[in-house]
């Protein structure tokens, strides 16, 4: 393990030690160490970024920084620390950029900052109030949380929850489930859904878009007050579905029906596109 130890560090540091050191009002966390797989990782910052990458190697390695503030930092090999904190009211920018074990829980909030995670497979929460999250190849349980930050996530797995005031969701991968509920954000999702999935979205006047595989076994549950539906699926409207000019609710199935997916919004529109079909066990 590298070892630098700096008389001005912040925090209960628990072991292993960690390399810091701080000049010129600035404070810097540069180490790497043994660290469980399924360990827990907690950051929190305030108007910095947070770049977190997953794996292979049983270590964690961590480079972050912070001016005019310092760190609230305790590390184990089993759980990690680091809170950014203000000096006489003061804080600089902030930044954290960690790889962790594939499998570890971790949990990243910023209040303007953005938030980055690639390749982590174990439960991740992150929150932020105008920042964005950009996740790529994660999988697990997934928690975002914003007041206006999109979230922008690719090759994603498992089940994803993401609640914003006006905030987007941008996403494409294979779900075990899917829980939107916004204000005034759009959601686009392409990808598939487990025949036992729960797919949901809830907006009051953002759009919601879904391109799903052209075999896919769905049950489908549409509403929207004063926006459009649209489908490449045929739709049958079933017995005591509204279809008049004002509320529009439908209830169907796409080949005899699977995943559910409820699709809500009061003045937005709702649209479901058709993509390839998804391979299968004779494939």
């Amino acid at each position: 393990m590298r070892t630098l130890i700096a008389a001005s560090f912040a925090g209960a540091l628990l072991a292993p030690a960690a390399a810091a050191s701080q000049e010129a009002g600035r404070q810097r966390i540069d180490t790497t160490f043994s660290f469980d797989k399924n360990g827990v990782v907690d950051l929190g910052l305030v108007s910095g970024d947070i770049v977190v990458t997953g794996w292979s190697r049983p270590e964690v390695a961590i480079r972050a920084s912070i001016e005019l503030g310092y760190f609230d930092y305790a590390a184990s090999p089993s759980r990690i620390e680091i809170n950014a904190r203000s000096r006489f009211n003061r804080m600089g920018r902030q930044r954290i950029v960690i790889s962790v074990p594939t499998g570890a829980e971790v949990s990243a909030s910023t209040v303007s900052g953005n938030v980055t995670m690639t390749g982590t497979g174990g439960r991740v929460q992150a929150s932020t109030v105008s920042g964005d999250f950009t996740v790529n190849d994660v999988s697990g349980t997934l928690r975002f949380k914003s007041v206006s930050g999109d979230l922008t996530a690719e090759g994603i797995g498992g089940d994803l929850r993401f609640k914003t005031v006006s905030g987007n969701l941008h996403a494409r991968g294979a779900l075990t489930g899917l829980d939107f509920e916004s204000v005034s954000g759009d959601m686009a999702f392409s990808g598939s859904l487990s025949s036992d999935g729960t797919f949901a979205v809830h907006t009051h006047s953002g759009d919601a878009r879904i391109t799903l595989p052209a075999n896919i076994a769905a049950s489908l549950d549409l509403s929207t007050f004063s926006g459009n539906i649209n489908s490449a699926f045929p739709l049958t409207l079933q017995p005591g579905d509204a279809g008049g000019r004002r509320r529009r609710d439908i209830r169907t199935t796409i080949n005899d029906g699977g995943a559910r997916i409820t699709l809500s919004t009061f003045s937005g529109d709702i649209t479901i596109e058709k993509g390839a079909p998804r391979p299968t066990r004779e494939d």
